[in-house]
C-alpha cells in the first residue's frame, strides 16, 4: 500500500530517476525481508493473517525510502507555501487594479477638461500670431508711406478704379525664376495626422506659418500645426464634398471649394465663415487661385467655365466660359 502512494506521488511530480531508484531499493528490500523470515519460521506454527499483516506495517522504512519521503514531503510543504503567496500576490493586484480604475475615473472629467483648454489656448495663439503678422505688415506700409512723404486718407474699401490700378502695376515677383527639381525619392514619412473620417480630398500651406490645411470628403477642413501636428481649428459648411482649399497670401483667411458649387471664405480673427460665393445651382467647382494682392479670387469649374470674383464685394468680375 505505501509502495503504491510514493509512487504515485513520485509519478505526478516528474521524478522518474527517483522513482527507478526507489522500486529497485524497495525490491532488494522486500527480498531480503522475505528470505530472512522463511529461514527462521522453519518448525514454527504460522501467526494468524492480521497479526503478520501489523507486523509489515510496523516494520521501519528503508533508511533511503526514509529520505527520499522526507524530501519529497519537504517540497511539498514549499509549494504549498509559494502557491498560497502567488494567490495573496494576485488578490492584492486585483485589489490595486480596482483602486486605480476608480482614481482615474475620478480624474477623467478634470483630463478631458484640461485637453480641451489645451486645444483652445492653442488656437488663439496660432490666431495671435496670423494677426500679430498682418499688423506688422500694416506697420511696414506706414513706415514706408511715411518715408516717401505721402499722405493717404484712410477709407472703408478701395474703390474699383484703384484695384484696377493696383492690378495693372503688380508684377509677378516668380517671373523668371527657375527652381530646381525636388528630390522627391528622399523624403520620409515623419509625422501622420489622423482628424478625417472619409477621404482626405486636398492639402494647402500656409504662406508664412508652419500651418497645413487637409480638406474631406464629408465637407469639413481641419488645420493644423505642421511641426508639432496639433490641430489648430476645424471647419464644416459645404453640403458636398470639398474639392480644394487656398490660403489668402497674407494668411489672415481661407477659401475651399465645393462639389455643391459654392465657394466659402473662412476668417481666422473672426474664426468663423465670413462670405459664400456662388450657389447650390453652379457646377463642382474644381479649382482656386488667389491673385497676389488678395483682392481677387479665380475659381474653375467642373464644366470648363472659369470665374473671377472681387473679395471686397463678395461678388464676380467676369466669367470665362468654356472654349
Amino acid at each position: 500500500m505505501l509502495e503504491k502512494v510514493l509512487e504515485t506521488l513520485m509519478q505526478e511530480l516528474g521524478l522518474t530517476r527517483t522513482l527507478d531508484t526507489f522500486r529497485q531499493e524497495w525490491r532488494s528490500s522486500s527480498t531480503s525481508s522475505s528470505a530472512s523470515e522463511s529461514s527462521c519460521s522453519g518448525g514454527v506454527s504460522q501467526e494468524p493473517a492480521s497479526t503478520a499483516a501489523a507486523a509489515v506495517v510496523a516494520d521501519p522504512l528503508p533508511p533511503a525510502v526514509g529520505v527520499l519521503l522526507r524530501k519529497l514531503l519537504h517540497e511539498r510543504e514549499m509549494l504549498s507555501i509559494h502557491y498560497r503567496q502567488a494567490v495573496q500576490e494576485r488578490e492584492r493586484v486585483a485589489k490595486d487594479t480596482k483602486a486605480l480604475r476608480r482614481r482615474y475615473s475620478e480624474y477623467e472629467p478634470l483630463i478631458a477638461e484640461l485637453r480641451s483648454k489645451y486645444d483652445m489656448v492653442l488656437r488663439e495663439k496660432t490666431l495671435v500670431g496670423i494677426q500679430r503678422d498682418r499688423l506688422a505688415e500694416q506697420l511696414r506700409k506706414v513706415n514706408l508711406m511715411q518715408e516717401s512723404g505721402q499722405q493717404q486718407v484712410l477709407t472703408g474699401s478701395p474703390t474699383v478704379g484703384q484695384q484696377q490700378q493696383e492690378v495693372d502695376a503688380w508684377q509677378n515677383p516668380y517671373d523668371g525664376l527657375v527652381f530646381e527639381q525636388t528630390p522627391a525619392q528622399s523624403f520620409t514619412v515623419q509625422r501622420t495626422l489622423a482628424s478625417h473620417s472619409q477621404p482626405v480630398t486636398s492639402l494647402a500651406m500656409h504662406p508664412s506659418k508652419p500651418l497645413g490645411v487637409s480638406t474631406c470628403k464629408d465637407g469639413s477642413w481641419s488645420m493644423w500645426h505642421v511641426e508639432t501636428g496639433d490641430l489648430v481649428m476645424t471647419g464644416r459648411c459645404h453640403k458636398g464634398s470639398i474639392t480644394c482649399a487656398q490660403f489668402h497670401p497674407k494668411g489672415t483667411s481661407l477659401a475651399t471649394a465645393s462639389e455643391d458649387g459654392t465657394i466659402q471664405l473662412w476668417s481666422f480673427d473672426k474664426q468663423k465663415l465670413t462670405a459664400t460665393l456662388g450657389g447650390p445651382d453652379a457646377a463642382p467647382v474644381t479649382s482656386l487661385a488667389f491673385h497676389d494682392t488678395g483682392s481677387f479670387l479665380a475659381s474653375g469649374s467642373a464644366g470648363g467655365a472659369a470665374h473671377l470674383w472681387d473679395l471686397t464685394t463678395c461678388k464676380r468680375v467676369q466669367a470665362f466660359p468654356m472654349a
